[in-house]
């Protein structure tokens, strides 16, 4: 299962208890994985997406229902997966 080992994407669900930490060494230490091309951090609550690409600006998404979200989500993981 190389994708266990060497991920593409790493998705976070923010949590009041985790955001700090989420938000500052998990976020680069996915970073630092060769494998991570994008790693999407997901506040529920707000429905926001916070999406940091290897060598891109942070990228906020925002939609009206999580479903919305996922979805536009799912759509960006598809199309990095054609940029190999």
């Amino acid at each position: 299962m190389d994708v266990l080992k060497n991920p593409c994407v790493v998705i976070e669900v923010l949590s009041r208890t985790t955001r700090q930490a989420d938000e500052s060494f998990k976020l680069e230490s996915h970073l630092g994985l060769p494998s991570v091309k994008l790693v999407v951090l997901v506040d529920a609550d707000e429905i926001t997406a916070a999406m940091h690409a290897r060598a891109r600006d942070v990228q906020i998404e925002h939609r009206s229902t999580m479903r919305e979200l996922a979805e536009h989500i799912a759509r960006i993981v598809v199309e990095l997966d054609w940029m190999d």
